[in-house]
Formats: structure tokens, sequence, C-alpha cells
């Protein structure tokens, strides 16, 4: 019998099957969903398509040849990632990995939007990030009142992609980014990629809980769709988005210009001089709301912006009909300004 040593250092082609938490599939999506290279499929219909996902024999005859140890491998999580590679099995363990998580940080990012960073979900290889709990005891010195706040640390709850999330993302732009990612809409190849990396960065940021980690990682991602190399970040993040959204009146009204400056300058602290306390919850929901435009947007019009130069030449001449003071002629009438209403509530915790 050969060793795993030398079982994974065979070359071939490699199904890749991993289970995954956080994660449901509904009818919506036949119960199976791929955003580009993996799929996400609901274990009970895992046995019925396991032909088409490359498996050379049945479910049922895994289950025999690892006798009672594969059981709980496929009980205890109701969907399953699966993904196909050639080459040498040990050289592409990580490739596998990294892939399911990338894919998952863009499946993550459809609750841009969707719902509330409160109640939002870390779809997640299946045991990668547990539910925790904290616990501390708060005691009032003046009173000598006291009491013992315990609380779940973590993501509750799946993200299901159901009826509902289904119809919602039609209307804004997970349909649209997932035909660029998968290659089905066509861009230039680099602006692909940067609209997927954006994604995935995006996407962490909406599956996370630590607040200044979500507000950079949303700056970055605004950074790779926005930005060049050599810009003056600080003047071009927001004059790049006023080419989106300046036409609304609430550009000027919620004073966005001065607002994204001021997110910018959050965001240097952060990184060159360690400066979390700056960062606030509403900050990060100002980043989301930015995000979710520019997304939209960008998504929606790929005829206009196939490449990051068709957007800054775009950028450009809108500010030059802004200083001429004409009105607009290269602004399409199908962008989109979708703004949020936030209660309270949402501005306590992510």
């Amino acid at each position: 019998m050969n060793t795993i040593k030398e079982i994974e250092s065979t070359d071939g082609t490699w199904l890749f099957l991993a289970p995954i938490r956080n994660l449901r599939l509904f009818k919506a999506t036949n119960f199976e969903f791929t955003v580009d290279n993996v799929t996400f499929v609901d274990s009970s219909r895992l046995a019925n398509r396991r032909k088409r996902f490359g498996f050379p024999f049945p479910v049922s005859e895994i289950k025999k040849r690892y006798k009672g140890s594969i059981d709980r491998f496929f009980r205890e999580e109701k969907t399953f990632a699966t993904l196909r590679l050639t080459g040498t099995g040990k050289h592409l363990k990580q490739k596998f990995i990294n892939q399911i998580n990338d894919e998952l940080a863009i499946i993550s990012l459809s609750q841009l939007g969707y719902s509330w960073r409160s109640h939002n979900s870390s779809p997640v290889l299946s045991e990668e990030r547990k539910l925790g709990k904290r616990s501390c005891l708060m005691l009032n010195v003046s009173t000598e009142a006291s009491f013992q706040p315990n609380e779940v640390v973590g993501k509750i709850g799946p993200l299901n992609l159901d009826d509902r999330w289904f119809n919602f993302q039609k209307k804004v732009f997970f349909n649209n980014l997932l035909k660029i990612i998968s290659g089905k809409t066509r861009v230039a190849p680099h602006w692909r990629r940067d609209i997927k990396n954006a994604a995935i960065l995006a996407g962490q940021s909406q599956g996370g809980h630590d607040i200044p980690q979500c507000f950079l990682l949303n700056i970055i991602a605004l950074e790779t769709l926005l930005t060049q190399r050599d810009d003056k970040y600080s003047d071009r993040l927001p004059e790049r988005a006023e080419a989106f959204i300046g036409w609304s009146r609430d550009w000027e009204i919620d004073r966005f210009e001065e607002k994204i400056k001021d997110i910018y300058d959050k965001r240097c602290l952060f990184v060159h001089t360690g400066q979390r306390n700056q960062i606030n919850i509403e900050d990060i929901l100002f980043s989301d709301d930015l995000l979710l435009n520019v997304l939209t947007n960008i998504t929606r019009h790929p005829d206009i912006f196939g490449s990051k130069q068709n957007l800054i030449d775009f950028s450009k001449k809108i500010q030059a009909e802004k200083v001429l003071g004409i009105k607009t002629r290269i602004r399409p009438k199908t962008l989109m300004l979708i703004r949020p209403r936030y209660k309270e509530e949402d501005l306590e915790k992510i």
C-alpha cells in the first residue's frame, strides 16, 4: 500500500472536496453555485451529481474506503466545495485552499448592500474560524453595582443563497461582477484581475469583525479599483468617485469629497503610525457605501469601463466639464446612487 507521502507526490488530475461552514444553497441556485473555478454544492446533491464534478466512483464507495473516519467529514456541513486541478498533489493542496478562500470571500461580498454588517455571515472552510465567546466582569466601584457581560465572538449563522438573496443580486452588482470575473463579460485582462482582487478584499471585509482591519480592506479595495501607481491617492480617490456619483445632490449635501479625504487620512494614520482608535463603524459603513456604488456602476457599464484607463479617462473628462462649468455629456443616465439607510443599532457593532 502506498503511503500518503507517495500518493501526494504523484502527478495527475486531482479532484478536491472540502466541507464549507456558514453557506447554504437552495433551489434558487439549483443547490449549487460557481464563482469562477470552484463549485459549491449542497451535500444532499453531491452523490447524484458526482459524475459532472469528476468523481470516478460513487460517494458511497469513498465512504467504504475510509470506513468510520470519513463519516464526520460528510455529515457535519451542508455544503461542499469542489475543484479539479492538474499537477503534483502536494503542490496543489495550498492552491486549492487559496482558491476556495478567495471565492468564499467573493460570495461574502454579495452581502454588501444586502444585509447589515452586524447580521452578516462568514462562509469558511469547515473549521477554520469557529465561533468564540468572551466574558468579563464590570464593577462600578462608586455604587458597588456589577455585572458580567458574555458575548459571542464571530459571525453567527449561514449565508443563505435563497430566493431573497438571488432576486436581490439581480438588482445590484454581484451577478455582473461574476460575469466579469469568470470572463463571460469581456474587459481588459489586467482590469479583470484588479476587479477580482478588489472583490476578494471587500468580501473579506464583509465577513470580518475587527473594525480597523475591515476598514483597511475596504480602502485597499477602493484604491485597487480607482487608482494607479504614482497617483496622489488623497486627490484621485474623491475625484474618481465623483465621476460615478457626483451628479447626485447627495454628493454636495452629504459632503462626500470631504468624507473620502477624511477616511483616506485615517487609513494613512493606521498604516503608517498604527493609530487604530481613529477608525469607527461610521467610517466602515461609509466606505461600504462607496464600494457598493463604485462596483455597481463599473460592472453595469463594461462597455464604458472596460479597462482602468477607460475609468481614468472618464474621470478626467468629468473634471474637465466641471472646470468649464458645462452640463455633462459624458455621464450615462444609467449611473446609479444607492444609499442604504442605517439605524442606531447598526452603528454599535459590525
